[in-house]
């Protein structure tokens, strides 16, 4: 303990604070120790005797005054200096000894007080008992301190008592030299109480600075992995959306030989697994961030049901599958899109893995639980601890591309966490497998009619007769990129689908453009069709606010009509996500852009801009 003990002082920090305790409260022995020896001299001292008490109480009071001026000196030198560790180990052993001095020089008194008064001894005894203890607390810091200061207090008194060979002194004598024993042991004991939460802080302090250091090292590399990410999703989507719509284009081609057609649909797998590898390592990206707050609700289960029959219907036929959704009347409390996206992934992924037989979907009422099952391969127990892991792939040990990535399940996983939806798995082997999801039930709540009116009906059969082969007829595009190749390409197959396109290459020529651009009902912005990223001019936001402000700007009927957009990006940056997605009347795709797919959301967006504004 002493070791341990005297070693905690060895720390430079620790000896600074105890240093800077034991000059605290120093002016108290200052002023009381020069009028306890005037007292004293004024009732004992009979000038020059007795000349050893005078000494004594000389030496006691100059010992005091030193110890003042050590005080002064100390508090006169800048906080900086006197913390450094050879001043601050210097001042703490002057302390020390005055502190010595001091005790020695007071045993020495109190001895030679009871000897001239005798009278006084039970005084003198109580007095110096009281005030050893009060400067052994003080110091209890310093083991060393505190282990003599009883010691050279007690020692003089001690001797004195044991010559004088009488039972009652003997007695105090014993006293005295157990107290001495126990003082210097417990002495040590409090001294390790003391400097221990010292030297436990400083160790916390510099645990906690180099916590948060790695930590800053930890961000500072996740924020240059998260950017280089970025940057290299954006560099990579941006030659893979050259060669989808070179691809495109291709297909269009009335020259190509059966051969030839079968490298195209291989050539087509491949592009899909691509896109579907780069949005799906977004949406884990996206759920990991922490960008996705669910927003819950009451709505019908059915509902969800006959969407995922129309999304996975065709999928399934094409694989001889059938794909049943148990008609349900239940309605569950939950972020619908989110819920959406999960049992999307648990569908898809039950008709990617089911060679034969079929995928059935049900809410089973009295488990409280949406189940989705099939007849495929199933999954053993022990494959079933990593089936939720990225890129994990029970059956698909070759990484065949046409089997999926791998990374459905992991999104289901991280989705229902985020939503505190318990998930599940009961599978076997050659059996089939079923994956539940826990959702809360509640009563039907009032429906929005949606009933097709009669504009919408006209509508719809209108838009039936659209041509196949130009889809876009009658559509008027702004679209604007910088990168000439897209553009190009994009111009050709949207010209192509029977659109018209005005197009430029950055924000200052879209506003010189639009300047330039006479606002006639014939003449019309009926979409706008940009790129995010349009280098140092700016982004595809500012592309949307300048035409939505010209239209807003000019006194036609057209003046109240926001155009509405569709921004195509190759970030994966949350941030930019979440600034493009918050843009009104307008959809965000991610680049590689399927062109059949863009095909269908400019019309969907340009039924629904006519809708609005008819």
């Amino acid at each position: 303990m002493k070791q341990a003990t005297t070693s905690m002082l060895h720390d430079p920090r620790v000896r600074a604070v105890v240093k800077e305790n034991l000059y605290k409260g120093m002016l108290v022995r200052a002023i009381t120790v020069p009028l306890i020896s005037i007292l004293f001299w004024y009732q004992t001292v009979i000038w020059p005797e007795p000349k050893w008490l005078i000494l004594a109480l000389l030496l006691w009071s100059i010992n005091s005054i030193l110890y003042f001026a050590l005080h002064v000196y100390h508090r006169l030198q800048p906080l900086e200096q006197r913390q450094l560790p050879a001043e601050s180990q210097r001042y703490l052993q002057l302390l020390v000894w005055n502190c010595w001095l001091d005790s020695l020089f007071l045993g020495f008194v109190a001895l030679l007080l009871i000897q001239v008064k005798p009278d006084w001894e039970l005084m003198v005894v109580v007095g110096t008992t009281m005030y050893m203890f009060s400067a052994f607390i003080k110091n209890m810091a310093h083991p060393t301190a505190a282990r003599l200061l009883p010691i050279l207090v007690f020692a003089p008194m001690t001797i004195g008592f044991f010559i004088k060979n009488d039972g009652a002194h003997t007695i105090i004598a014993a006293y005295f030299i157990i107290s001495m024993l126990t003082m210097a042991v417990y002495g040590v004991n409090a001294s390790s109480a003391i400097l221990l939460p010292i030297k436990q802080r400083f160790e916390l302090e510099e645990l906690t600075g180099k916590l948060n250091l790695e930590r800053e090292r930890a961000d500072a590399a996740n924020m240059a992995k998260s950017h280089f990410f970025t940057a290299a999703s954006h560099d990579a989507r941006q030659p893979l959306q050259v060669i989808s719509l070179l691809f495109q284009s291709l297909r269009k081609s009335t020259q190509i030989s059966s051969a030839d057609k079968s490298t195209i649909d291989k050539i087509d797998v491949n592009l899909s697994t691509i896109r579907s590898l780069f949005d799906r390592v977004l949406d884990i990206s996206r759920i990991d961030s922490g960008h996705i707050s669910p927003e819950y609700k009451s709505f019908s289960l059915q509902e969800l049901f006959n969407k995922l029959d129309a999304q996975f219907g065709e999928l399934a036929a094409s694989k001889g599958l059938w794909l049943r959704f148990v008609p349900t009347q239940a309605w569950v409390v939950h972020d619908s899109e989110l819920l959406d996206r999960i049992v999307s992934n648990l569908v898809h992924n039950a008709i990617k893995y089911t060679p034969s037989g079929g995928v059935w979907v049900a809410w089973r009422e009295a488990r409280a639980q949406l189940e989705v099952r099939d007849s495929g391969l199933g999954i053993s127990e022990a494959d079933q601890q990593n089936i939720f892991n990225e890129f994990s792939q029970v059956n698909n040990p070759a990484r065949n591309n046409e089997s999926g990535l791998g990374l459905g399940l992991s999104i289901v996983k991280r989705l229902a966490d985020l939503t505190q939806t318990p998930v599940g798995l009961n599978s076997k082997p050659a059996k089939g497998s079923t994956f539940w999801l826990k959702l809360k039930a509640t009563s039907p709540t009032l429906r929005i009619n949606t009933t097709l009116t009669p504009e919408t009906s006209r509508h719809s059969n209108h838009t039936t007769n659209i041509d196949a082969n130009q889809p876009l007829i009658g559509l008027r595009i702004f679209y604007v990129d910088d990168n000439p190749q897209l553009r190009e390409l994009f111009i050709e197959l949207l010209t192509d689908a029977g659109a018209t396109v005005v197009s430029c290459a950055d924000v200052d020529e879209a506003k010189h453009l639009l300047i330039n651009m006479p606002i006639a009902m014939d003449n019309k912005i009926d979409i706008v069709l940009t790129d995010y990223r349009l280098g140092a001019s700016g982004t595809g936001l500012d592309i949307v606010e300048a035409v939505r402000n010209h239209y807003a700007q000019a006194n036609f009927k057209t003046s109240s009509m926001q155009p509405p957009a569709v921004l195509l990006t190759g970030d994966s940056a949350v941030k930019d996500l979440i600034s493009i997605q918050q843009l009104p009347n307008s959809i965000l795709l991610h680049k590689p852009v399927d062109f059949d797919q863009l095909t269908l959301v400019l019309r969907k967006l340009s039924r629904a801009s006519e809708l609005n504004n008819g």
